[in-house]
């Protein structure tokens, strides 16, 4: 398995994807420290690095121009589903969330939250996932906390943007927030439409 030319979280969750399909192969904690490009100075806190690692690939992207309208409108919801379609990376669906706050569509707190990267937040609970690690004590403890933080985290469990809006949808909804979720399930229900017809 290759790992390496890709920051510490990118070769973390690259590891653990390839543990979920039955094709272990083990690596120690160091070993992906040392293959990583970029800071690792949060590597024991997932949620920190993980943030650290999306800042510095998101400051390589190209500048997106967003468009004028603010919250939740039709515009957005479009720019959004033509921009963010497929599978998207874990960088990519942080990247998509992160785009909504800046139109407006959701707060920065909301953001956070909802991808499972701020003190308090929900998470599910996939019991089946696993990671192997080899090494001392410690070092494979280390990954075991990266290990239970990808396994319950919804920023994980969320592959496009559809698993976005849907984590949205159903984490606003738990805050009290239905008029925002409804909102946002309204105008992509009517793009949707548009699409189709």
């Amino acid at each position: 398995m290759r790992i390496g030319n890709m920051s510490f979280t990118e070769n973390v969750y690259q590891y653990y994807t390839k543990n979920q399909t039955g094709n272990v192969q083990e690596i120690s904690y160091e070993q992906l420290l040392q293959s990583s490009i970029g800071s690792t100075e949060n590597a024991n806190v997932p949620k920190f690095q993980i943030w650290s690692d999306y800042k510095e690939w998101k400051a390589q992207q190209p500048a997106r121009e967003l468009p004028d309208s603010q919250g939740v409108t039709e515009e957005n919801l479009a720019y959004l589903k033509e921009n963010f379609s497929g599978d998207l990376s874990i960088f990519q669906r942080i990247e998509a969330v992160d785009t909504m706050r800046e139109m407006g569509m959701i707060s920065e707190d909301q953001m956070m939250d909802t991808l499972g990267l701020c003190k308090l937040s929900l998470f599910t609970l996939d019991e089946n996932a696993l990671i192997i690690s080899c090494g001392p004590t410690d070092t494979a403890r280390k990954l075991g906390d990266w290990n239970l933080y990808m396994r319950d985290c919804p920023l994980f469990q969320a592959e496009d943007l559809d698993d976005l809006f849907e984590l949205l949808d159903s984490h606003l909804r738990l805050h009290d927030e239905d008029d925002i979720a409804g909102n946002i399930q309204t105008i992509l229900g009517r793009i949707t439409r548009k699409v189709c017809e």
